[in-house]
């Protein structure tokens, strides 16, 4: 039971510099004048690539594969599946709460509380699982 809480605690932080890196390209590209919806896709994409990175070298290591090629697309699998709830969270705050900048912030992070779970359950069960 402590491996599984010190392994969620590193996700837990692994997912808090992912949130800092996909909250910052919110910020900037809706400074941008791109629209909130997209902004939050085009967020997506560095958030994920940190989070698969450092979950793979950090949280999950023991578990890692020789090739990453295969992790990588089942982490992108969880993480869509993850991010369309995320993405559902967000978009429902902003439609309802408004388009601002620090509305979209806040509903980063509510969509993000409510998919953690599900990132961490399919990243340990799915993609970084026990190596045969």
């Amino acid at each position: 039971m402590r491996a599984l809480a010190g392994q969620f605690l590193r996700f837990g932080v692994v997912g808090t510099i992912a949130f800092v890196i996909d909250a910052g390209v919110l910020w900037l590209a809706m400074g941008a004048g791109v629209d909130p919806y997209l902004a939050r896709v085009i967020s997506f994409v560095p958030a994920f690539a940190a989070n698969f990175l450092l979950n793979r070298a950090w949280t999950f290591a023991q578990k890692r594969e020789q090739r990453p090629h295969g992790q990588a697309a089942r982490y992108l699998a969880v993480q869509l599946a993850g991010m369309a709830m995320n993405y559902a969270v967000f978009a429902a705050i902003v439609t309802f709460a408004g388009e601002g900048r620090v509305v979209a912030l806040a509903a980063v992070v509510a969509g993000s509380i409510a998919a953690m779970g599900f990132n961490f359950l399919g990243a340990r069960h799915l993609v970084f699982r026990p190596l045969a």
